[in-house]
């Protein structure tokens, strides 16, 4: 009976990250707010910001091990805002009701127990799944699950729950527009029929999907999202024979740590365009991989009808593909294209031909220790006079140069600011605005993939 009890406890206490109660014995609650709701709102999406960063760091970090150093000082901040946020809401029913929408608009679920407690959660109080506009599955590891429930019966038992609870979210949450699965573990594994079965009864209003384990993917051809708009997908692993689903409205492909493999036989003979035929904006974010294939699909498929408008390329090793950049942009209408740049003495950038329908022009320079940082910013000085020479830069209205972290510091900026200085004064004569700034990569990028326009 005790144990009974602990237990009972035990499950109130998390119960309590997911539905703060007004009521609380240490907390007078009065029956409203001496502050207009604008401030409080305002007071909340800061703790609310919190969670929402934790979740990024979480599903950044485990997404590419290239991520995992610049997003540890972000790995201890759950547990601080779900308190604050839950100390905030119960001051009083109008701080609790506004706290409460705030909360459950982004659900992070990094455990089983964490999925177990919201589906009892939002099976007890069924107008909370209708505020939930975002759902991260992010961190699920599987010894997760083999710490807390031993193997055996018992832990088969679990598992078949824990499947259960994932399509339950997803079919009692039907405000649902971001749905971001990072799982890792076995379940998912043999989940995927499940979530067939309710994507094909249930019309999902899924606006963005991002699907990093590539098991996930054979699935997708059996949903419902008839208004899905933004793709991101991770590719390693992935099965060569995959059919590529339809999505119709999707507008922006966000591509990570895909091999050049991955590329060849996904995109292939146009089947890009086939599979998304209303794509506007392609990202990709990658260490090893030629994105050529991927560009080459666009150029060759049906380039009459394609108007790729933005296009961001990082995280590449060098930049021989901007020869192929040049190549696609001039068949293709791009209007905005962003560049990672990360090379030793590499000049092809001093040869990249811009397409002409281009208005938007971000270079994001990484330039190794030890690296001549004036022979690159050279090279991009006269990247432009040539591109001018030759009637190129007539659209051309913003260009940016973001600078990594470990180049930003004053002692590296006075050896190349002679070039800076050219380009800064070149951009002047042609109307061009120019850029320059110290903006840490890692932040920028999830800024991009957090708020697609």
């Amino acid at each position: 009976m005790k144990s009974s009890e602990n237990n009972k406890g035990h499950i109130r206490t998390i119960l309590s990250r997911f539905l703060p109660t007004p009521c609380s014995a240490s907390v007078s609650v009065t029956r409203s707010s001496t502050l207009p709701p604008e401030i409080i709102i305002q007071v909340l999406e800061c703790l609310v910001a919190e969670l929402n960063l934790h979740a990024q760091a979480l599903f950044f970090s485990l997404l590419s091990g290239y991520w995992t150093h610049f997003l540890a000082p972000f790995s201890d901040s759950k547990g601080e805002a779900y308190l604050g946020l839950h100390h905030a809401s119960v001051l009083n029913r109008t701080w609790y009701s506004i706290g409460v929408e705030l909360l459950y608009r982004h659900v992070v679920l990094t455990s089983s127990q964490d999925i177990l407690l919201f589906r009892r959660t939002i099976d007890s109080s069924p107008r909370l799944a209708s505020l939930v506009h975002e759902v991260t599955f992010a961190g699920l590891e599987q010894r997760t699950y083999q710490r807390t429930v031993p193997q055996g019966r018992g832990y088969r038992k679990h598992l078949k729950f824990v499947k259960g609870s994932l399509t339950n979210i997803l079919t009692n949450c039907l405000s649902i527009d971001t749905l971001n699965v990072n799982i890792k573990w076995p379940i998912i594994y043999d989940e995927g029929q499940a979530l067939v079965n309710s994507g094909s009864q249930t019309p999902f209003s899924i606006r963005k999907l991002v699907a990093c384990d590539h098991t996930l993917l054979p699935t997708l051809a059996h949903f419902t999202f008839p208004l899905l708009e933004v793709l991101c997908l991770d590719g390693y692993g992935f099965r060569y024979s995959f059919t590529y689903p339809k999505f119709p409205n999707v507008h922006t492909l966000q591509l990570y740590d895909a091999s050049s493999h991955w590329h060849e036989h996904v995109f292939g003979e146009g089947g890009l365009h086939r599979a998304l035929p209303s794509l506007r904006n392609l990202e990709v974010y990658n260490h090893s991989a030629d994105i050529t294939p991927v560009l080459n699909s666009l150029v060759f498929s049906h380039p009459s009808s394609v108007s790729l408008q933005r296009v961001s390329i990082l995280e590449t090793p060098s930049i021989r593909h901007l020869d192929t950049c040049g190549h696609w942009g001039n068949q293709i209408h791009t209007t905005d294209i962003t560049l990672g740049v990360i090379s030793y003495s590499d000049v092809s950038i001093a040869s990249l031909v811009l397409p002409p329908s281009l208005h938007s022009f971000t270079l994001v320079v990484e330039i190794p220790r030890g690296a001549s940082r004036v022979f690159v910013f050279k090279n991009i000085h006269r990247c432009l006079v040539l591109n001018a020479q030759n009637s190129k830069l007539r659209s051309l209205e913003r260009f940016a140069i973001l600078l990594t972290p470990d180049n930003s510091g004053a002692n590296e900026v006075s050896s190349y600011e002679s070039h800076l200085d050219l380009i800064r004064d070149f951009c002047g004569t042609q109307g061009i605005q120019f850029t320059f700034d110290h903006v840490g990569l890692h932040k920028w990028v999830l800024g991009k993939v957090r708020h697609v326009s």
